[in-house]
């Protein structure tokens, strides 16, 4: 069965949380049965991709120029990962991502970084399973029962310790999920006593004391302990509470994975920044190239030589001829499969590919890949410029008699400028 849930761009401010819906950075989710058709809360909504056949990530796109099937508008865009799995969902993440952020390593960062950044994807968090470092528990004999495993303050143990089967330790041992080192771990190794805690050290276990110890090490390490942190597990010895606590660990405290990493270790440029780049092709490896056509099957700006993210980004072809499947946006899709392809290349005497940012961007290079066939149809000579209203163009970079490789679907040379 196919899961999948409606989308719509809902900028906030000006509009306004809408009903039954899910807010993540400008985009509404619907989370109720209605009839989106209908344009609900004042906005169009567009279907997501189905969720069962992999990890959906959906962005805004501003300007409403993600390309769609019924040519309209569309402020909204998907993308989804090959397989149901956490490496392919990393994998999509890192593609969106790219530039932004160092590369993540686990599901949990991804989700939390793109939410954070105005993305909504289906992953869920998972809250690791607690793998307590093995310590040397060296529980003394006279166990000096620390209160922190809020064996409630009622419990009037006497020196004595006739354990009736009453005593007063309240059912309602809710032994609270701190019974883990206190949140405030400094990671001092010898976690072995709390300070406040005396607690009778007159305890001496008389035999009478089944205390059925039940050495429940319940001490739930939570994955914020850092390794060095031996935490010895208090064994709560709770003598004789046989009311079984109700232990729930249901301590959903989200791994330290929330520092969003924001080390982008790309230098800056120092080149203008522009809203709009122009790759225009003025001639082909072959005159006249097969079919009078030029063709390329990827292409991605670049900073200090690193790969920039192109996600978002609007490719146009004015004036050009595209074939089906063979359209500008293929050359941002991060597919060396596929390709862009201008049948009006001869005709026109060059072609022009407009990539279109949601900001101005600042670059210092760029590269393009070879397409799937035809090597007669690689760009030779071009020029890529730069501009703020899409009419006047500063050329950034020119380059002439460039030999592209014979292998195909195949990065070139970087070029910088």
């Amino acid at each position: 069965m196919s899961i999948s849930r409606p989308f719509a761009y809902n900028p906030i401010p000006p509009n306004s949380l809408i009903p039954g819906t899910t807010q993540v950075g400008n985009l509404a989710v619907g989370e109720v049965i209605w009839n989106y058709e209908q344009n609900y809360g004042g906005v169009f909504w567009w279907e997501g991709p189905d969720e069962t056949l992999g990890y959906v990530i959906c962005n805004p796109v501003s300007g409403g120029t993600q390309p769609n099937p019924l040519f309209l508008p569309a402020y909204v865009g998907f993308k989804r990962s090959k397989f149901l799995t956490e490496p392919s969902f990393i994998d999509i993440a890192n593609y969106v991502a790219k530039g932004q952020t160092a590369p993540f390593t686990t599901g949990n960062q991804a989700s939390i970084w793109l939410t954070n950044n105005g993305y909504w994807n289906s992953w869920i968090l998972t809250t690791p399973t607690p793998t307590p470092t093995p310590v040397s528990q060296t529980p003394t004999p006279t166990p000096t029962l620390t209160p922190t495993n809020t064996i409630t303050p009622t419990v009037t143990e006497t020196p004595t310790q006739t354990p009736t089967p009453t005593n007063t330790i309240t059912p309602t041992v809710t032994e609270t999920p701190t019974n883990t080192p206190t949140p405030t771990q400094t990671g001092t190794p010898s976690v072995t006593s709390t300070p406040t805690n005396t607690s009778t050290p007159t305890q001496t276990g008389t035999p009478s004391v089944t205390s059925t110890p039940t050495s429940t090490p319940t001490n739930t390490i939570t994955p914020s302990i850092t390794s060095s942190q031996t935490v010895t597990p208090t064994q709560t010895r709770t003598p004789n509470v046989t009311s079984t606590p109700t232990n729930t660990p249901t301590q959903t405290r989200t791994p330290n994975v929330t520092s969003t990493p924001t080390t982008t270790n790309t230098p800056t440029p120092t080149r203008p920044a522009y809203l709009y780049y122009r790759w225009q092709i003025t001639q082909a490896k072959t005159t006249p190239p097969n079919s009078d056509c030029v063709q390329a099957a990827e292409f991605v700006f670049q900073i200090g030589g690193v790969d920039q993210s192109m996600a978002g980004v609007t490719v146009t072809n004015p004036n050009g001829n595209n074939p089906v499947g063979e359209t500008p946006p293929n050359l941002v899709d991060n597919n060396l499969t596929t390709k862009a392809l201008d049948l009006n290349f001869v005709t026109n005497g060059l072609t022009n590919f407009i990539f279109q940012f949601g900001s101005a961007k600042s670059f210092n290079g760029y590269r393009w890949a070879t397409a799937n066939d035809e090597e007669s149809r690689d760009p030779k000579s071009w020029t890529i410029a730069g501009s703020n209203n899409g009419t006047t163009w500063t050329t950034l970079s020119t380059v002439s008699g460039f030999n592209a490789t014979v292998a195909r679907d195949t990065w070139q040379t970087p070029q910088t400028y």
